[in-house]
């Protein structure tokens, strides 16, 4: 009896060191998991883990320090949010120091301009050649039977530009740069509108199983998918379950981030745009045929042996 009972206070202190080390929590991880982010819409998506102690998150402008990032082995960053086209290239090429775990958001282009402006001459002011925006623009719309004159430019803040001087009469834009062309257009009496969903336009094209088409995708580091899982999931409860009950918490958050920090405007309109940001995270292995359709884009043949394990 006194055996059981020693033996059973032994068990007790044991688990309330184990309960100690971990937090009280399981899944909390025993150390800083560090994330590495570009500005937008998939900063935007991590809205609910700024502020948490365990998390470390680093945005960044531009996709050049994800490319060296996600080529060290020894980097530190323990998760990589990237487009999945620069990170499936790099696997694909034998820098698999990080795996493709999930898609975290599903599209946030759109043809912006007055009614009946793609059939009518003029300019029309795109970005992103080469990448993202002009493979989905052209897959997605009949660009022979556009009729204004298409002219890229180094970012959307220049097509932006273009748009509101009067120069292009239409033009490809992403949110929440959209949203924010119309608002300034209405100010000096331009009626413009969104003329293409071009998430809706792919997704019916390619017959896809998701809306949208796989954008950003986060990437983990081999031997910390455990650690990155406690992001993921907190990321997956804050933009499928939190803002739709409180959208409020979009602005509040923001607010307590930093709209400049993020990448975009405001408060006000990361709310009002988050819908159109297509921010839904789906784990890459159950969107599969999505992911090697849109891989193929870019001439890159998807397999198994990208995902994270």
């Amino acid at each position: 009896m006194k055996k059981s009972k020693a033996f059973a206070a032994i068990a007790a202190a044991a688990l309330l060191l184990t309960g100690c080390a971990t937090t009280g929590n399981s899944d909390t991880p025993s150390d800083k998991v560090d994330v590495l982010v570009p500005k937008g819409a998939t900063a935007l998506s991590l809205l609910n883990v700024y502020q948490d102690k365990h998390v470390k998150v680093n945005i960044v402008e531009g996709t050049d320090i994800l490319t060296s990032e996600m080529a060290k082995e020894d980097s530190k960053f323990d998760i990589i949010i990237a487009p999945i086209n620069l990170g499936a290239k790099m696997i694909e090429k034998g820098n698999d120091a990080y795996m493709l775990h999930s898609v975290l958001t599903w599209g946030n282009l759109y043809v912006v301009g007055s009614d009946g402006a793609l059939t009518q001459d003029g300019e029309m002011a795109a970005f992103g050649e080469n990448a993202v925006p002009q493979k989905v623009f052209e897959n997605a719309l009949d660009v022979n039977s556009i009729t204004p004159k298409i002219t890229y430019f180094n970012a959307v803040g220049d097509a932006q530009a273009e748009m509101l001087s009067g120069k292009a009469n239409v033009a490809l834009l992403a949110e929440p740069a959209a949203t924010a062309t119309i608002a300034k257009g209405k100010e000096s009496g331009k009626d413009f509108k969104v003329l293409a969903d071009l998430q809706k336009e792919y997704a019916a094209k390619n017959k896809t199983e998701h809306n949208g088409y796989p954008q950003a995708a986060i990437f983990v580091k081999k031997g910390r998918v455990k650690s990155a899982e406690y992001v993921i999931k907190k990321v997956e409860k804050f933009t499928s379950k939190t803002v739709k009950k409180n959208p409020d918490e979009i602005a509040k958050q923001v607010k307590k981030v930093g709209a400049k920090k993020l990448g975009v405007p405001n408060e006000k309109m990361a709310q009002n745009t988050w819908s159109k940001l297509n921010i839904h995270v789906v784990k890459a292995k159950d969107a599969k045929n999505d992911v090697k359709a849109f891989l193929k884009l870019f001439n890159i043949k998807f397999s198994d042996e990208m995902l994270s394990k």
